[in-house]
């Protein structure tokens, strides 16, 4: 995440805070290696990655889907689904004119609602 937890869990709860009852949110979350493994892809994260720094940006630490299950729950969401990258390319881009087979497997979204109505 390019936000620590801390920064995120109160951009989260501050979003739960501002959202109207039965409020829907899906967030996507960047796995290890990005979010393509394609190798065009992989060659710019990898020069993103060594700039990023003197830009005064961070990559702090990779999330898995439990981490951000968490992090949703502690900010005042109720967690729902969790898709990952090419599942969501699957369901939602079946005929694309893209191609969509170097989206990274790790890569996903994560869905939350407010007042426990349902994702």
């Amino acid at each position: 995440m390019y936000l620590s937890e801390p920064v995120a869990k109160a951009l989260l709860s501050t979003l739960a805070a501002l959202a109207g009852p039965a409020s829907r949110l899906a967030v996507d979350f960047v796995a290890r290696g990005g979010g393509s493994v394609a190798l065009g892809s992989r060659m710019l994260t990898a020069v993103i990655r060594r700039t990023l720094p003197a830009g005064g940006g961070q990559m702090l630490h990779w999330i898995q889907p439990g981490d951000a299950t968490r992090i949703l729950a502690e900010a005042g969401w109720t967690p729902g689904e969790i898709t990952r990258g090419p599942d969501l390319a699957a369901r939602y881009l079946p005929r694309a004119a893209v191609p969509v087979g170097g989206i990274n497997p790790e890569a996903f979204v994560a869905t939350a609602t407010l007042d426990g109505s349902s994702p």
